[in-house]
């Protein structure tokens, strides 16, 4: 299964976001192999599946964003669709260790920190800039 009991279980006996998707796999993989199960997935009586495997995935994703400990990293994450993105920068930002991959990021979603003098704030949806606010309230 590839589990790792340092970083895939909650606790002594339960698996935590990480280890769930391993095991699910594993799992799903060996009744594939030995049942014949049909996929129903799509299929409008199976609908409720659908929701709660988004539900999964949001679950996941979030928990995975609560991970992220640096900017950076955040910034290269997939950014999800169902989100509104809230950038706010303020203070000596410019002079941030990582201050070009942060600024190149954020040009692709239009967003020029560049072109700002003090604190800002952009609003960006499905990669998108949907807002934009320069020194204003």
């Amino acid at each position: 299964m590839g589990l790792d009991f340092e970083t895939d279980y909650a606790d002594a006996a339960h698996l935590n976001y990480k280890g769930s998707p391993k095991f699910s796999k594993y799992l799903g993989a060996w009744i594939k192999e030995n049942y014949d199960i049909p996929d129903h997935r799509g299929e409008e009586s199976y609908s409720d599946y659908d929701v709660m495997a988004k539900d999964c995935r949001m679950k996941i994703y979030n928990q995975e964003l609560r991970d992220i400990k640096d900017i950076g990293t955040w910034l290269n994450k997939d950014q999800c669709e169902d989100y509104l993105l809230i950038y706010s920068i303020s203070g000596d930002y410019k002079n941030m260790e990582n201050y070009e991959a942060v600024r190149n990021k954020l040009l692709s979603f239009g967003i020029d920190i560049d072109a700002v003098d003090g604190d800002s704030v952009w609003v960006v949806q499905n990669g998108e800039q949907i807002f934009a606010s320069g020194n204003e309230e």
